[in-house]
C-alpha cells in the first residue's frame, strides 16, 4: 500500500511549527522516514452501517452505539457511516524501543514519523471510501475518532470487536483502551448526500483547539 509522510506534519508534530528545521535535524527526519516506510506494514479495513440516531447514534444490526454530542453534530444528515481501523504494524515499536535506548532524539524523530505515516494510510484509506461513496452519488464528512470531542476512548473496544480488527489486522485494544500495536487509529466517516461535499479536517472544529500542543496556526 501507498501512502504519504507529510514531513510538514513530522515538523508540527516535533514542535517546530512553521521554522525551518536545521541541517542536521532535516536529515534525521529524512533518515527516519526512510526507516518508517522500510519497517511499516500497513494493514487497514472497513465497513459502512446505516445509522439511526437514539440516545447514541445507533448503528443498525450491532448493538454497538457512538457515544457523545459531537459525534452525533459530525453525523448530522447522514444516514450511514464507517467504521474503519487501520495500522502500520509492530515493526517500527521495535525499532523504537532500540532508540528510546540508544539515541533519544532519533527516538522523538522517529515517533513524529511514524505518527504522520499512520495519519497517511488513514488519508489513502479515507481516499478509497470516498471514491466508494462517489459511485453512489454520495460524499463523506471526516474522520473522526474515539477520544476526539467527548466521544469516549472506552468506544476502542466496541471498534475493534465489531470489526474483529484483531484477527483481521493484527490490531486490539488493551483494557485501557490503548491500541496496539500502538501507530493505528480508528475512526468514524460519515456518509452524506451531498456528492463532491467533504467537511475538511481543521483545528477550528476541535473543542481542545486552545490548549493542544499541535494546534495548527
Amino acid at each position: 500500500m501507498e501512502f504519504a509522510i507529510d514531513r510538514r506534519e513530522v515538523l508540527r508534530y516535533l514542535g517546530c511549527g512553521t521554522t525551518e528545521p536545521d541541517e542536521a535535524t532535516a536529515a534525521l527526519v529524512e533518515e527516519c522516514v526512510s526507516q518508517v516506510r522500510l519497517l511499516a506494514t500497513p494493514r487497514y479495513l472497513w465497513r459502512e452501517f446505516p445509522i439511526r440516531m437514539g440516545e447514541g447514534v445507533e448503528l443498525a444490526g450491532t448493538s454497538f452505539s457512538l457515544e457523545g454530542e459531537d459525534i452525533r453534530r459530525h453525523l448530522t444528515g447522514c444516514k450511514s457511516c464507517v467504521l474503519l481501523a487501520a495500522t502500520i504494524g509492530s515493526g517500527i515499536e521495535q525499532a523504537l524501543r532500540r532508540a528510546q535506548v540508544t539515541d533519544m532524539a532519533r527516538a522523538v524523530v522517529l515517533d513524529a514519523c511514524a505518527t504522520a505515516a499512520i495519519e497517511g494510510v488513514c488519508d489513502q484509506v479515507q481516499e478509497e471510501i470516498a471514491k466508494d461513496a462517489q459511485a453512489r452519488g454520495k460524499g463523506i464528512t471526516w474522520r473522526f475518532s474515539p477520544g476526539y470531542g467527548d466521544m469516549p476512548i472506552t468506544q476502542q473496544q466496541g471498534f475493534t470487536a465489531l470489526l474483529d480488527t484483531h484477527r483481521k489486522i493484527g490490531l486490539a485494544a488493551t483494557g485501557d483502551n490503548i491500541l496496539t500495536p500502538r501507530k493505528s487509529v480508528t475512526a468514524v466517516i460519515g456518509i452524506t448526500d451531498l456528492p463532491g461535499q467533504k467537511k475538511k479536517k481543521s483545528c477550528a472544529d476541535c473543542p481542545l483547539r486552545h490548549c493542544c500542543a499541535f494546534h495548527r496556526p
